[in-house]
C-alpha cells in the first residue's frame, strides 16, 4: 500500500474540492481536508479494501464535512443566543466586484440551492454532477444502490427547477 503523503498527494486535491462544495469557503475546506487526512492515517490499516481507496476516502471527505457544518450550525446558535439582545451591525458585502458578474451569481444562486437540499440530495448532486464521478462511483461512496442515486439527482434536479422557476 502507498504511503500516507503519496496517498495524500493523489487525493488531497479531490479531497479539497469536495469539502468546498460543503463548507463553501476555503479555509473551512482546508480544516476539512487536514481532518480528512488525520483520519485517513489513524484508519488506514484498518481499510478492508471492499471498495476503491478513492472511494473509502471521498466518504470520510463527505462525512467530515457534514460533521463540521453540523459542528458550524450549533455554534452559530449557541452565537445567537448568547447575542440575543446585542444589536448587531448591518450585513455589508467585502466582496470583490467583478463576483457581481451575472454568471457568476447564477452559479453562486445554484450553490445555495443545492446547499439546502437534504444532505443525500445534496451528496449525490456534489459527487455526480459537480465532482464529475460515476453513478456508480457515487453509489459506491453513498453505500446506495445506482438507481437510489439516480432517485436523490432526480428529485434534486426537480427541487431546483421548482425553486428557480
Amino acid at each position: 500500500m502507498s504511503s500516507i503523503s503519496e496517498i495524500y498527494d493523489e487525493h488531497v486535491e479531490r479531497v479539497f474540492n469536495i469539502a468546498l462544495h460543503y463548507v463553501r469557503n476555503s479555509a473551512d475546506a482546508e480544516e476539512v481536508t487536514q481532518d480528512v487526512f488525520l483520519k485517513v492515517n489513524e484508519s488506514l490499516d484498518k481499510f478492508e479494501k471492499k471498495s476503491k481507496l478513492s472511494t473509502w476516502i471521498h466518504r470520510i471527505t463527505v462525512n467530515t464535512s457534514l460533521d463540521h457544518l453540523r459542528k458550524q450550525h450549533a455554534n452559530k446558535r449557541r452565537f445567537i443566543l448568547s447575542m440575543e439582545n446585542a444589536v448587531l451591525p448591518a450585513h455589508t458585502d467585502h466582496s470583490h466586484p467583478g463576483i457581481h458578474l451575472e454568471e457568476k451569481e447564477s452559479l453562486e444562486l445554484i450553490m445555495s440551492i443545492i446547499n439546502e437540499l437534504p444532505n443525500n440530495q445534496k451528496t449525490a448532486v456534489i459527487l455526480h454532477k459537480i465532482e464529475g464521478m460515476s453513478q456508480q462511483e457515487t453509489a459506491k461512496i453513498m453505500k446506495r444502490s445506482e438507481k437510489s442515486v439516480e432517485s436523490l439527482i432526480g428529485r434534486a434536479r426537480k427541487k431546483i427547477k421548482e425553486i428557480l422557476d
